[in-house]
């Protein structure tokens, strides 16, 4: 790798330290009401700099030892530095004076980004390919993917997922993994020369090697939203199945990821082919360093699709980066549900959230060969995602300015309407490409006969469970001094069962919703507002039967069981 390498592992744990101290974006360390100041969305004492014509590595190096810097990265490729200021001078002072040297095009803290997405359990199976109307839904209030599927499946593009890494082992995704054409696996040498060893389906950034582990989850999901291995039998679909997964980590477990790895992301992904740059994250703090790597991948004719947050801000007045950049390569997304409305978590913007996607209840690939549900613009974005590679692939000469023009004035108006996002509208896979080639795709017909997969039916996982809706619902809000209960019973052969809550929400400490065996001993309890949820697994021949106790005063929302898994 030229130039410096990444800093220690030593290092690193003092930095983690140092941002969980200074209550930065990093998990177990804020609460949402301390993310909004700059001092909390940066590491302290840390700052990026780009490196103008007139420096190298030596004169950085050298600048960093007189004015009390030390450098811990280097990226001459990537033409920018990370210095840390040990003494933790005053951020102005030091912001002015990097800003003074004819060494530096630009000086800005070391923003820190996190991903979006809130974790969900499992609801209709796929709805956001293909809407029939079950569990309240609106049929048809969806990206239309059958219909585009005759016209393109994302065959021959590459689509980048910069998160928190990828599960290169899941059955889902390995059929569909990017291998850089120029690098022998294992050997531990830079074949290709391209400062990166063993980066066979993508990099580490983190911790600086070509194992994208993704030990967190939600790369995983957001890769196979936007491209997992489809028609082969199991598992799901992504948006463009046939496109390829080029795996890109610049966050990790529990932590946020630094604006200088997701610079060097970027420039990874444009250099090494990338189709189109998924990035389902985002903070409050502007980095030049990110910026200009996103207008890099504009000069090369690459598209950034980026989410548009999770915290149902208007992104008019207080931008949510990268999506909130005014470049002509981005589309910002915001979420809907299965009802075709905004998501009532999702950041939005008449001017600055071009489009809304499926977001709720997202059913797709997490590590471990398995599957699960989350919601959240990070799964809207890779929906979109995957819809630029149908275009791409559809019409490998077409412009950034044509696959824009074309995504953005084909949506569906949302079903009540929405002034949040600029088109008023949800992403229409099929809609774009027939404005993509002019006309040229064929009209939908009635695809119930061949659908990819069937609505209602869970991905089976390694261990075969079967998923069942089986819907038990309190009244919302519910009474005082309210006892009731609920039997499950899968049907026979069974042995053990799990249950999948849509919602949980009753008064904390005083109100509960409990899972009992048949003699009455109680399995597992949830009070306060638990949100979506999964329980525990329970063995069928104890009996299993769900409860909700309230007390004499304050009511909650309730429950909603959705179904249940058996095997």
């Amino acid at each position: 790798m030229t130039g410096t390498a990444f800093a220690s592992s030593k290092r690193m744990i003092r930095r983690f330290a140092l941002a969980c101290a200074s209550a930065l974006l990093i998990t177990g360390c804020y609460t949402a009401d301390e993310l909004r100041g700059i001092d909390e969305l940066s590491v302290e004492g840390e700052y990026v700099i780009g490196m103008s014509d007139a420096a190298t590595q030596g004169t950085i190096e050298e600048y960093a030892e007189a004015h009390g810097f030390e450098v811990i990265e280097s990226r001459g490729y990537d033409r920018l530095a990370v210095l840390v200021d040990s003494n933790l001078r005053d951020r102005k002072e030091v912001l002015d004076l990097l800003h003074e040297s004819e060494l530096t095009d630009y000086a800005e803290p070391h923003f820190i980004y996190e991903p979006v997405r809130t974790p969900d359990d499992y609801g209709d199976y796929l709805w956001g390919l293909h809407n029939t109307g079950n569990s309240g839904g609106i049929a048809g209030a969806d990206m239309n993917a059958f219909e585009a599927w005759d016209v393109s499946t994302g065959g021959g593009t590459i689509i980048a997922v910069i998160d928190t890494g990828l599960d290169v082992t899941h059955p889902d995704i390995v059929p569909n993994l990017w291998t850089n054409p120029g690098e022998i696996a294992g050997n531990g040498v830079d074949d290709d020369n391209n400062g990166y060893i063993d980066d066979v389906h993508g990099y580490d950034f983190v911790h600086n090697d070509g194992d994208p582990d993704d030990r967190e989850g939600h790369g995983t999901h957001v890769a196979g939203t936007a491209a997992a291995s489809g028609d082969d039998g199991f598992g799901v679909v992504g948006a463009a199945f046939d496109a390829k997964i080029m795996g890109l980590k610049f966050m990790d477990r529990g932590a946020g990821g630094y604006s200088s790895m997701a610079a060097a992301a970027i420039h990874y992904a444009v250099n090494h082919g990338a189709d189109v740059i998924n990035a389902s994250w985002g903070g409050y703090g502007q980095s030049s360093a990110i910026r200009n790597a996103i207008a890099y991948a504009e000069s090369r004719g690459v598209m950034f699709v980026a989410a548009s947050g999770n915290q149902g801000n208007n992104n008019d007045g207080s931008g949510m980066y990268p999506a909130s950049y005014t470049l002509n390569n981005i589309i910002s997304v915001a979420a809907s549900d299965r009802r075709d409305q905004l998501a009532n978590f999702s950041n939005y913007g008449a001017s600055s959230v071009d489009l809304a996607a499926p977001g709720v209840s997202i059913v797709s690939t997490v590590p471990g060969g398995d599957w699960s549900y989350m919601d959240g613009t990070s799964m809207a974005s890779p929906m979109v995602a995957g819809v630029v590679a149908l275009m791409v692939s559809a019409d490998p000469n077409a412009s950034l300015s044509d696959i824009r023009d074309a995504l953005l004035s084909s949506t569906e108006p949302l079903a009540g309407g929405s002034d949040g996002v600029t088109t008023g509208g949800r992403v229409d896979a099929f809609g774009a490409l027939t404005s993509l080639l002019g006309g040229g795709a064929p009209a939908p017909g009635n695809d119930d006969d061949d659908d990819e997969e069937d609505e209602g039916e869970p991905p089976p996982s390694p261990d075969e469970w079967t998923y069942v809706e089986f819907v038990v619902e309190s009244a919302h809000p519910y009474a005082n001094d309210f006892t009731g209960s609920a039997t499950i019973e899968p049907p026979e052969g069974a042995t053990e069962v799990k249950l999948h809550f849509e919602r949980i929400d009753v008064e904390a400490n005083y109100d509960f919703v409990q899972v009992k065996n048949d003699e009455g001993v109680k399995l597992q309890e949830w009070t306060g507002n638990a949100g979506a949820a999964n329980s525990d697994t329970f063995r069928v021949d104890q009996g299993v039967r769900l409860h909700l106790y309230t007390d004499y005063s304050v009511t909650g929302w309730g429950l909603k069981l959705a179904g249940y898994s058996w095997r």
